[in-house]
């Protein structure tokens, strides 16, 4: 009689057996459809939440997920909140670390749990259950087949929804960086198209050649040219400061502010005034911008500028140089300016304008030196004789001779070169 009992309870057990592995092969697989089906967090959550508390070896249990190294709670069961209260998720987090190990502790009356369960990804730890069983984890060598089936079952479930949690994190940080990548070379594209197109060399009187490298996909760093009489050309080069997509946006209403008042106000005093209203009331305070604004006249062979706050432009006539420092504070550094007049000089024939950015002459080398105004002027005196794309070309190439990497500017660079040649040659 006693032989047919346990011949009969052992069938039970394993029938019990059966019934809790398709239970658990269920479990698995509604969280894998789920997944597959691309869930949200709060329901992929609920289904592990259920089958949690489905487990008739869990007592109760909390669910931490980690956040910029922080635990923070989902849901528990069985645990009042003055236990949750008192809880030191900062040791346990501590105690995890990067492990990626279940750990067990004796029976204690102190602490609700005896199984932490990390979920990992890549050494990082993304969530931990800490949960209270029917198990005694006195000594874990002795742990039945059934109840390290149990424990397995949980670590694979949690690791399972936590990674694919994670991985969809990092899919929608991957779209947003793909987007976003895509927005920026439409930007780059579109900033491109505002620099004016090469100059028509065949005008003979004055010869204009620029170069523009930006840091990052898009900057604020500009540069423009254009006829506003058959005789008279304006140009300018302007920086704002910091770089990125809100430098960019600054800089390309100020190009279209530069183009349009040209059409009207040529008086270049006048024009840095209202140039710093509107910069003032586009940046609020926030940024500004340096720009060297001029125009010349090729029938009387005056230059005429003012210097908003921006680098000395470099004059070379020969072996004699001057730096054109002379105008405003930069744009947009005070609410409003005072009305100075323009300088106007006399150019000879054959006489160089090199206009450029601080990136030019404040990028760094290997060493922490600057390039510096006296590197540039070298570059001019030495090349005087050549064409502005020539001397644009032979600036860049010692530039990026300094810094050992044409890869490693710190900053937007650009360059405006100009050459005055006689009124009457063709």
């Amino acid at each position: 009689m006693a032989e047919e009992k346990n011949i009969f309870e052992n069938a039970q057990n394993l029938e019990n057996e059966r019934r809790d592995d398709r239970l658990k092969l269920k479990s698995l697989l509604q969280v894998t459809q789920a997944i597959n089906n691309n869930f949200s967090r709060t329901q992929l959550l609920g289904i592990y939440e259920k089958v949690l508390k489905n487990r008739p070896f869990i007592n109760s249990f909390v669910l931490f997920t980690v956040r910029m190294g922080e635990p923070f709670p989902e849901f528990s069961q069985g645990i009042n909140e003055q236990e949750l209260a008192g809880f030191s998720t900062e040791k346990l987090v501590s105690l995890l670390g990067n492990a990626e190990e279940v750990k067990f502790f004796p029976p204690s009356d102190s602490v609700f749990y005896n199984l932490l369960i990390p979920a990992h990804h890549k050494g990082k730890l993304l969530a931990f259950l800490a949960a209270k069983t029917e198990h005694d984890f006195s000594d874990t060598r002795s742990l039945s087949e059934n109840e390290k089936a149990d424990i397995e079952f949980i670590q694979t479930l949690t690791n399972v929804v936590f990674v694919a949690l994670e991985n969809k994190v990092l899919a929608k940080e991957n779209l947003n960086q793909e987007i976003l990548k895509k927005e920026m070379e439409l930007a780059s594209e579109l900033q491109a198209m505002l620099f004016p197109p090469e100059w028509n060399a065949g005008k003979g009187k004055m010869e204009i050649d620029a170069f523009h490298k930006t840091f990052t996909d898009v900057g604020g760093d500009y540069y423009d040219f254009f006829s506003i009489s058959e005789t008279e050309t304006a140009f300018c080069i302007a920086d704002v400061s910091g770089k990125g997509v809100s430098a960019a946006l600054l800089m390309s209403n100020f190009q279209a502010a530069v183009r349009s008042l040209f059409r009207y106000e040529q008086d270049l005093g006048k024009l840095a005034v209202i140039l710093n209203e509107q910069v003032d009331s586009s940046a609020k305070g926030e940024k500004f911008i340096t720009v060297f604004l001029a125009k010349y006249n090729a029938s009387n062979r005056k230059l005429t500028y003012i210097n908003c706050g921006h680098n000395p432009p470099l004059l070379v006539k020969g072996k004699h140089c001057r730096w054109l420092s002379e105008g405003l504070p930069g744009l947009g550094m005070l609410p409003s300016l005072k009305y100075t007049d323009a300088f106007s000089l006399l150019i000879e024939s054959d006489t160089i304008l090199v206009c450029y950015t601080d990136g030019i002459t404040e990028c760094e080398n290997q060493n922490g030196s600057h390039f510096g105004q006296e590197n540039l002027k070298e570059i001019v005196l030495s090349n005087n004789y050549l064409s502005p794309s020539e001397i644009n070309h032979e600036i860049m190439l010692k530039l990026n001779g300094f810094v050992h990497d044409k890869n490693k500017f710190q900053d937007d660079v650009a360059l405006l070169t100009c050459r005055f040649n006689n009124s009457d040659e063709k």
